[in-house]
């Protein structure tokens, strides 16, 4: 496992937050929080992440128009995984593909299968 890998998690939501970063901080991941994509954006400008933990659902700038401006303004792939509440569907998976994301989790999910995917993500 990746120990030093650096997480931004882009999330309205403040339990959901925080239950993600105690579970990553936990696995020893470096983990830097967003609110919103706008917030998101702004962090990027100085930080480089390893991975990127985005919602769909947030005011401001939806998870989809923020990852689609991610693609657009930063000139280094960035791993993104969508982790959403939203149910699982093959439309909402090929929306979150075709908007740039290189995976979706949907939560509430399995501590093992969230970090599966991270360490997939990270190692690449």
């Amino acid at each position: 496992m990746n120990k030093t890998a650096k997480i931004l998690l882009v999330n309205d939501e403040k339990d959901i937050l925080e239950i993600l970063s105690r579970r990553l901080i936990a696995e020893n991941y470096e983990v830097v929080k967003a609110y919103n994509g706008v917030e998101c954006l702004k962090i990027l400008k100085g930080y480089r992440p390893d991975l990127i933990l985005v919602d769909l659902n947030m005011p401001k700038m939806n998870g989809f128009e923020t990852i689609r401006v991610i693609r657009q303004r930063i000139k280094w792939h960035i791993p993104i995984i969508v982790v959403t509440a939203t149910d699982s569907d093959t439309e909402s998976t090929r929306q979150c593909l075709d908007s740039g994301a290189d995976g979706c989790i949907c939560v509430p999910c399995e501590k093992e299968e969230l970090l599966t995917k991270i360490r997939e993500m990270t190692m690449k």
